[in-house]
């Protein structure tokens, strides 16, 4: 232990020794953490996604959601903790396309790529689920009725495309049909779509042949009608809605791709899920899952944000820290018809709700953050190093000073020191930033200023000189607090708020992941404070 106490003094210096401490304290900074915050990995959820009992949950919910990317049942696949790279997140969401649909209905902006229309939306929510034929058999009756007195009639005979009453027959006793629904529809073979073609290009030359032929009991058809009516003529529900439940389904789809993940209450726009991860679980997958449940799972491959979301994940980290707990859900963002923004967020169990469905999301890869801690530890460490084994941070030994034989005796410098310490912060916060945020553009306004600030008082200091004898080294404390082995009030207020300062700027760099900008008044007060510090020095020469 002696041994080592020596190595840490100007006489014991090895550069051999030196060299392996520069490397060795931030390499068990870098390793200590790696393996303390790794370790989180252990601790993930355990045993099989659980969909929430009705009592525990609403109906439509985000209920699960697990580090890395998960089976269904929610086991560990891959990329959990995210010590390479920002992690992944699995998200079980029940109930989604009630959620999409039941918002839809009071807020057009979510079907402006659906292709539907408020009104065309809610007319198909409200057939959607209907089956058998499109027509009923009393207008199919109607129209038999209206077809045999048509070609019956001797008029009506003379317009091209109006059929005969063999050909009526034929059709009638071709097209089957019945009151029951398992009787209907009726068939519309090739001969009966043929007349059928006649027939409308017969009533657009001679509208008045629709005559009698009534929508209602008191409005006829117009030709306009009557193509629709043809065209349905046989269909079925199913047939009927096949594009419009196509282009439902795709809206769903798309939808789904579009939402984002919500940590907090803030919404991350750039993290959707990938489409290659988005899967729907089938009954009988998830204890707890019932017939009325329809669950999807959603794979977010890069749960980091982009440059436009920092300040939300910087707020985020500052409320929750780097290991959140916040509550984390999906939304869906879309622009109203004014242009403006707007998120529908679904409700969310996961850290709101039972302690099973609670999640420990890492806001930033572990790698990087220990690489960002070892990175502000080895710059803290070189400056010390520095300290013990050169003179940079002690006064110049005068020419024809006989009391000081080298610098090991000479006195620690406050201007040098104090100049030491702001270059220490403002290196080490950079590179601990760069690290966290993977940026360069990391640094404030206040950064430069305080290193001119200092450096200024360090170029002034150096110029004016010492008015008193310089003394031998004394220990730390008392050399930057006193000039000639006299204790100033000039320095001790300019070391107070030096060092208060430099911790508020390391504990805000670290807590907000963002340099803190000083005001006029405090860099003011710097400014006053070192000009006392170089007019003392002055007024005692």
């Amino acid at each position: 232990m002696a041994d080592l106490k020596g190595r840490f003094k100007p006489e014991g210096f090895s550069a051999t020794f030196s060299s392996v401490a520069l490397v060795a304290v931030p390499l068990v900074i870098f390793l200590l953490h790696a393996l303390f915050n790794g370790g989180v990995v252990e601790r993930r959820q355990k045993g099989d996604v659980r969909v929430p009992k009705g009592t525990e949950a609403a109906p439509q919910v985000v209920f699960a959601a697990r580090l890395g990317a998960c089976s269904d049942r929610g086991n560990y696949e891959d990329g959990g903790r995210g010590v390479f790279v920002p992690p992944m997140l699995t998200v079980w969401v029940r109930n989604f396309d009630g959620w999409l649909m039941d918002r839809a209905e009071g807020n057009e902006a979510l079907l402006k790529d659906s292709g539907f229309t408020a009104a065309t939306y809610r007319n198909y929510l409200a057939i959607k689920s209907r089956t058998g034929s499109v027509q009923s058999w009393s207008e199919e009756l109607g129209f038999r009725s209206w077809l045999t007195k048509l070609a019956e009639d001797p008029v009506a005979q003379k317009v091209e495309g109006v059929p005969d009453s063999a050909t009526v027959a034929q059709i009638i006793r071709n097209s089957g049909g019945g009151p029951g629904r398992n009787d209907m529809p009726v068939r519309v073979d090739a001969v009966a779509q043929r007349m059928q073609e006649g027939l409308l290009s017969a009533v657009k030359k001679l509208p008045s042949l629709l005559d009698g032929f009534k929508i209602s009991q008191t409005v006829d058809h117009t030709p306009e009608t009557f193509a629709a009516f043809l065209t349905e003529r046989g269909m079925t529900w199913p047939q009927k809605l096949k594009d419009d439940k196509l282009k439902f389904h795709n809206w769903l789809e798309t939808s789904r791709l579009n939402l984002c993940l919500t940590i907090g209450g803030r919404e991350f726009a750039s993290m959707k899920p990938d489409a290659n991860g988005v899967s729907s679980i089938r009954m009988g997958v998830l204890e707890g899952q019932t017939s009325d449940d329809t669950i999807q799972k959603l794979l977010f491959r890069h749960v980091a944000p982009v440059d436009t979301e920092m300040e939300k994940w910087r707020d985020l980290v500052a409320t929750y820290g780097v290991d959140s707990k916040a509550s984390v859900s999906v939304g869906l963002r879309v622009i109203d018809g004014k242009g403006d923004a707007m998120t529908f967020k679904m409700a969310s169990l996961v850290n709101s709700g039972p302690a099973e469905y609670a999640l420990e999301l890492p806001l930033r890869p572990v790698l990087m953050r220990s690489i960002a801690w070892a990175a502000l530890a080895g710059v803290l460490w070189f400056i010390v190093l520095v300290s013990i084994y050169t003179g940079t941070l002690r006064s110049t030994v005068p020419a024809g000073n006989t009391e000081i034989e080298n610098w090991t005796q000479s006195p620690w410098s406050a201007s040098r020191v104090v100049f030491a310490w702001w270059l220490a912060i403002c290196t080490g916060c950079y590179l601990f930033l760069w690290a966290m945020k993977a940026q360069m553009d990391v640094l404030s306004g206040s950064a430069p200023l305080l290193l001119g600030i200092n450096g200024g008082t360090l170029l002034a200091s150096s110029f004016v000189g010492s008015g008193k004898p310089m003394v031998r080294s004394r220990s730390f404390l008392e050399d930057i607090v006193s000039e000639g082995g006299d204790a100033e009030i000039s320095r001790l207020q300019m070391l107070v708020w030096n060092g208060l300062l430099g911790v508020v700027f390391v504990w805000q760099s670290v807590s907000d992941w963002q340099m803190p900008t000083f005001d006029s008044y405090l860099t003011t007060l710097l400014g006053i404070s070192s000009t006392a510090y170089v007019g003392y020095k002055v007024t005692s020469k």
